[in-house]
């Protein structure tokens, strides 16, 4: 395997809880709340992320047919530059979900409905009818369907 070349480093200090994964990535922030993600097979790297919430890490760029990734990331020794260090925040920015993609949103609407028709889900039930309103509501919105009451 050729040599990665570092063509960046940035130093960030990790936020204590903003963390997340999906299928291909594991998504962090720092504590400006600036938001990054790695690929899920750099497995030592998301350790070392996973272990050291809240302290700094120098994160390596490299590059792969001209776009950027982080390759590599270290733990910066507790002696920090100035103009690194972080600020105290009062009000630690909130985590934020890693929102579903839209395939992930459309196997989700898929499923209710087989649920529903399947019998999985009760339609004599308060919840199973409210279920059938909201996916039925969403199906007609999404096919752009006006029922109108007929007098």
């Amino acid at each position: 395997m050729p040599k990665v070349e570092i063509i960046k480093q940035d130093i960030i200090v990790l936020h204590p809880e903003n963390i997340s994964e999906d299928d291909s990535y594991f998504h962090f922030a720092s504590q400006d709340g600036t938001t990054y993600r790695i690929k899920k097979n750099r497995v030592s790297a998301i350790e070392l992320i996973k272990n050291n919430l809240g302290k700094a890490v120098r994160l390596n760029y490299g590059s792969y047919m001209e776009t950027e990734y982080i390759h590599a990331v270290d733990l910066v020794a507790d002696e920090l530059p100035d103009a690194v260090k972080p600020a105290i925040d009062m009000n630690p920015p909130q985590a934020h979900p890693v929102q579903p993609s839209g395939q992930e949103v459309g196997m989700w609407w898929k499923q209710l409905g087989d649920d529903l028709r399947s019998g999985h889900i009760d339609k004599s039930m308060p919840q199973g009818k409210l279920l059938r309103a909201a996916y039925f509501a969403q199906m007609f919105s999404v096919l752009n369907i006006k029922i109108e009451k007929g007098g």
